[in-house]
């Protein structure tokens, strides 16, 4: 995987978050990764919400890859903690 763009955008229309699956409104600060796929050489987008960014930010080590949902999934009591703190 190969990073095109990385950064923090105001969604322009109804979006889901790729770390816990879930719809957020339009005007939801998300964070979009950009990137080149080293396996079929596609370019590919994912958005994270702001408690996924949190929690990928905190728990998660550079590298480590993720499945759609898997950051609520997977802990759901750690990411339902980070989303009480206001993340």
């Amino acid at each position: 995987m190969s990073v095109i763009n990385d950064k923090v955008v105001i969604s322009r229309k109804r979006s889901t978050c790729y770390g816990c699956a879930l719809q957020y409104p339009e005007g939801t600060r998300m964070h979009r990764i950009l990137w080149k796929s080293s396996y079929d050489n596609t370019i590919e987008t994912a958005l994270y919400c702001p408690t996924c960014d949190a929690y990928w930010s905190e728990f998660m080590d550079c590298g480590d890859e993720i499945g759609f949902g898997d950051l609520r999934n997977n802990d759901p009591e750690g990411w339902r903690e980070m989303m009480e703190k206001g993340c």
